[in-house]
């Protein structure tokens, strides 16, 4: 493949295919998709298991002294800081939804993930605990947007029964790396010194700079949309995408995005069950 033909970016035609499967065999087709998951599932699932971790690292901090140096411990200060994450963070999703659109889910997913990195260092220089919750409201609000746009990601490229398949997937990498977050907060925790730095401060430092590193990888790894693959080294061939793309439209007749209208956006509002799947996480 030539650079020239690299930064093509790959429409469907509506003229007609030979074959459905443009001469792929079934374990070809596979293929083809498996070489998409180890993309785009790995890079969500590494931004989502550092969310996870990112949003629940108090706990951590204050085993290591952030309770007693910030005086968490009077009255609901700790439980007010723990519980104001989840305002903005419930508050933001559906502009976050629209947000992911415009700017498309690489440079969405990625630049709030790095922002939210950002925000972590800040942490460790707090000195008064009314200003921690103020950047708990701002993490909540950057971390609104990650799950919502992964999910918009995924359906970008596959078919609506496969897709169920990979929303488990990437769950799973993010809740297996968030599970190591205990152990890598013990290890900070012996960072305690360096710098004058509490082993608390460097807990929130060293995972803020984790996070903005995983941001980057992220970025390096997803691909916003099916029809920009050919910018990707070594990732899928014309005919690939040809075959992707038609697959999403032979499923669901919208391998081109559609215009955004509030009509649309809403009507899923509409439908009794989203409600009821919404209920389970009451």
């Amino acid at each position: 493949m030539d650079s020239k033909e690299g930064t093509e970016h790959v429409e469907m035609t509506d003229s007609p295919v030979p074959n459905d499967d443009f001469g792929f065999t079934p374990r070809q087709q596979r293929h083809i998709f498996h070489k998409i998951d180890r993309r785009l599932i790995t890079g969500l699932g590494l931004l989502l298991g550092v969310s996870l971790m990112d949003r629940t690292n108090l706990g951590n901090a204050s085993i290591a002294g952030m309770e007693k140096d910030l005086a968490l411990n009077i009255g609901s200060r700790y439980s007010l800081i723990v519980l104001i994450f989840f305002v903005p963070y419930v508050l933001f999703q559906l502009p976050s939804s629209m947000i992911v659109r415009k700017l498309g889910p690489r440079q969405f997913l990625a630049g709030i993930t790095f922002l939210w990195g950002i925000v972590m260092m800040c942490f460790a220089f707090v000195r008064d605990w009314k200003v921690m919750m103020g950047l708990r409201i701002i993490l909540g609000t950057f971390e609104a947007g990650l799950f919502p746009g992964g999910v918009y990601l995924l359906s970008l490229w596959y078919p609506r029964y496969d897709v169920h398949k990979r929303y488990s997937s990437f769950y799973l990498i993010s809740t297996v790396g968030a599970s190591l977050s205990g152990v890598l907060a013990y290890g900070f925790m012996q960072m305690a010194g360096l710098g004058g730095l509490s082993a608390w401060e460097w807990i929130f430092i060293m995972e803020g700079l984790l996070t903005c590193v995983l941001a980057v990888i992220g970025y390096l790894l997803i691909i916003s949309f099916p029809q920009d693959a050919l910018k990707a080294h070594s990732f899928l061939s014309r005919q690939e995408i040809e075959f992707v793309l038609n697959q999403l439209d032979r499923d669901r007749h919208d391998a081109k995005e559609e215009v955004f209208s509030w009509s649309g956006f809403l009507k899923p509002a509409l439908e009794w069950k989203i409600w009821g799947f919404a209920m389970i996480f009451l």
